[in-house]
């Protein structure tokens, strides 16, 4: 039986990938919008999380900036509101499925301000693969937005595969699986959405990667029988 594997290099060590994707979506007191108001606006920014892989993860998210003017409010709700004090969650992924966590900004009814709000974001048994999203609302008519640093936005699934490879992107790009000597033996683009399905029935028993022309990290994957 074919399996297929998935390993990321990391300096001289190599680990598993982390196997979650996020994306990311604001609200204007119930409407899609940027988070740009006036005085008694409320904000949402809704993380949705995924979970590609057959095994239940776990995810940190964790804040690690919180500047808002006095009588804002600032709170995680997910399966709950929590406490605007509270800073950290963990959110319970089950194998092949998605949750949302929203970010709930409640502003000063009367003065104009801005907040700013900064998270790391990482898989449970992968702390030093933190993803890193910014968050800007205002009611002051200021320039608001989301920033995301995404160490690894390269994903691969699932694992163990036995046909297909699902590669996942941060856009639409080219993508190329090597041998473990440099030859190229498949390539092609993904999607529009950054995606794409790859029948890797061809490739024989090895160690191959795959990568893309953004620069985004070489991932290691390993065929056998």
């Amino acid at each position: 039986m074919r399996s297929l594997f998935i390993f990321l290099l990391l300096a001289s060590a190599v680990s598993t990938a982390q196997t979650f994707s996020y994306r990311v979506n604001t609200v204007v007191n119930g409407n899609d919008g940027p988070m740009n108001g006036v005085p008694g606006d409320l904000f949402n920014c809704n993380v949705t999380f995924s979970n590609t892989s057959s095994s239940d993860i776990q995810i940190v998210m964790n804040r690690y900036k919180n500047d808002h003017p006095p009588f804002w409010a600032i709170c995680y709700c997910y399966i709950q509101c929590h406490n605007p004090k509270e800073d950290s969650i963990l959110i319970e992924l089950p194998a092949f499925s998605s949750t949302m966590v929203t970010l709930q900004f409640k502003t000063d009814s009367v003065n104009p301000g801005i907040a700013y709000n900064s998270f790391n974001i990482y898989q449970i048994g992968f702390a030093g693969q933190v993803q890193k999203l910014h968050m800007t609302a205002s009611t002051t008519g200021a320039g608001v937005g989301i920033r995301e640093e995404r160490q690894d936005a390269l994903s691969l699934y699932p694992n163990p595969a036995n046909s297909e490879l699902h590669i996942g992107s941060s856009a639409h790009e080219v993508y190329r699986i090597n041998d473990a000597i440099g030859n190229v033996l498949m390539t092609g683009k993904t999607s529009d959405s950054g995606k794409v399905e790859i029948d890797i029935t061809p490739l024989t028993p090895g160690v191959y990667f795959v990568s893309t022309d953004s620069g985004l990290k070489n991932k290691f994957i390993k065929i056998q029988q």
